[in-house]
């Protein structure tokens, strides 16, 4: 027995034409719901336009324009990129420990966040944030113990015995930072 033609071969009496008909209905549909503007309110003018935000660029983007120089490994693999070293949040390596004997307190950090010193030195800090803090050894029994510092004010400590002295501020536990006492 002959199959008929015009049928498709499972024998479900679809003809191929209209089974590509059907397949070029549906994908139209796709088309016409993807292309919107219903679908995509950016298309309609509505103000849904993407921003960058501070320090990024749309480098790459559809008619964007690069701000600044392509920096870094692997720039020449991924041209459009804008990509700066060593800021807050890169992998870069911790700032080598500061000498001298002053500590400002400023956009909820201590600065340096690594002091080095020799025995006897008498280190100040000083609060520069228009919040409270405070400059408490981490753990219990340190020798660090300052009141909570208002703006402008300053709370010192003179060390005596060698060491790494870890503190933070009980206000904002998120600040950190160490002083390293050599003999």
């Amino acid at each position: 027995m002959k199959p008929k033609i015009g049928r498709s071969p499972g024998g479900t009496g679809r003809s191929r034409s209209a089974a590509l008909a059907g397949l070029a209905v549906a994908t139209l549909a796709l088309t016409a719901a993807c292309s919107s503007a219903a679908s995509h309110p950016a298309a309609a003018g509505a103000s849904t336009a993407i921003v960058p935000g501070s320090g990024q660029s749309l480098a790459g983007a559809p008619g964007a324009t690069a701000t600044g120089p392509v920096t870094g490994t692997g720039a020449s693999s991924m041209p459009g990129m804008t990509m700066t070293m060593g800021s807050a949040g890169s992998n870069t390596a911790p700032a080598a420990p500061v000498v001298g004997n002053a500590v400002a307190i400023m956009n909820f950090a201590f600065a340096p966040a690594a002091l080095t010193v020799k025995a006897g030195t008498t280190v100040t800090w000083t609060n520069k944030d228009s919040d409270a803090h405070t400059v408490t050894s981490q753990g219990s029994g340190g020798p660090l113990q300052s009141a909570a510092l208002s703006t402008g004010q300053s709370y010192t400590f003179t060390f005596t015995k060698p060491g790494t002295y870890s503190y933070l501020c009980t206000i904002h536990p998120f600040m950190t930072a160490t002083v390293t006492v050599t003999p």
